[in-house]
């Protein structure tokens, strides 16, 4: 057997859980498809991170939420070097917190139609925002190995066709947002770039204010319109006879 990396990880306890259960009836080695899904979905990542790095406080503040969310124990994992590899590069290159992105990967691959809808993402082939996909074949053979090459493709032709993003650009809601693979300062709290859109935001909430309290007053008001002089009209001066003379 060729030799393997191993890393450590922590996996968010429910997720990891759910996992397991999926693929203990299947004759499937749980690091191996772990591996494998890992290498098929780092092009993607990259795709969809384009241009993109995580601050440092985006890197903290999503650490912290990943506790949050319950992490077992470190597991260890054994990995293909090239899958290991490319791991490590990509975490640098895009300032990425490692276990976020390797349970939003395992969370993706075990959601149900229910946190499927919940994200916003098709739970139905039929969807109609998957119009455009590419459909699998009918022979089962050529089927399961589309599949399993690319699992994610309807969950990510759904996301650009729904939020206009990719599957690793998302907006997380709350309840996941340790799952983060990017996140912009401007939704980090206490950064200057979250601050600053707090401030726009508060400014633009008392504009509204203001408007919807003059549009009140005009309308309780009795006689709030002020009449405007007619000035169309020129003004005429009648003349003394004296000075007629």
């Amino acid at each position: 057997m060729a030799e393997r990396d191993k890393i450590t990880v922590k996996f968010c306890s429910p997720v990891f859980t759910r996992f397991e259960k999926s693929i203990q009836s299947m004759p499937i080695n749980r690091d191996g498809l772990i591996d494998q899904l890992i290498a098929d979905q780092i092009p993607y990542l990259r795709n969809d991170l384009a241009g993109k790095k995580l601050s440092r406080s985006a890197n903290r503040y999503i650490s912290a939420r990943l506790k949050r969310l319950g992490l077992d124990d470190p597991r260890t994992i054994a990995m293909q070097p090239a899958t290991a590899k490319a791991l490590r590069e990509v975490v640098i290159d895009h300032g990425l917190v490692r276990d976020a992105f390797l349970n939003a990967v395992l969370f993706f691959f075990t959601a149900d139609n229910r946190a499927l809808r919940a994200l916003g993402l098709p739970a139905s082939t039929s969807d109609r925002s998957l119009n455009q996909a590419v459909p699998f074949s009918a022979a089962p053979m050529t089927a399961l190995l589309e599949l399993f090459g690319d699992p994610f493709h309807y969950l990510r032709i759904g996301c650009e066709a729904k939020h206009g993003t990719g599957l690793y650009a998302m907006s997380l809601p709350d309840q996941i947002l340790g799952f983060s693979c990017y996140l912009p300062d401007s939704e980090v709290p206490k950064t200057d770039a979250w601050e600053a859109q707090r401030a726009e935001q508060e400014e633009m909430e008392r504009l509204m204010e203001m408007i919807s309290f003059s549009n009140d007053l005009e309308a309780h008001t009795p006689g709030a319109a002020i009449k405007q002089p007619d000035r169309g009209a020129p003004q005429t001066h009648s003349i003394r006879k004296d000075q007629a003379r």
